[in-house]
């Protein structure tokens, strides 16, 4: 993703404070993201795989990206 390179650690709560917004406060949510992602990941799994074996990969490219998402986490 092309923004990706703008937001470092810090960028954000920044750019927000510079446009008026007060006490901004940054809070690491991933605790309660992991659970959904591996729901995804379980429920996804299958179709991904017969998705691959057909070559569909174009047509269901949400779910080719989050299986890989899942699988190349580091957290």
């Amino acid at each position: 993703m092309p923004a990706n390179k703008e937001f470092e650690r810090g960028v954000l709560p920044r750019m927000l404070e510079d446009i008026g917004f007060k006490n901004v406060k940054v809070e690491d949510l991933l605790h309660n993201i992991k659970p959904i992602l591996r729901l995804f990941f379980t429920i996804a799994y299958l179709p991904f795989l017969l998705i691959w074996l057909f070559s569909l990969k174009k047509r269901f490219i949400n779910t080719i990206s989050g299986i890989k998402a899942y699988r190349g986490r580091k957290f």
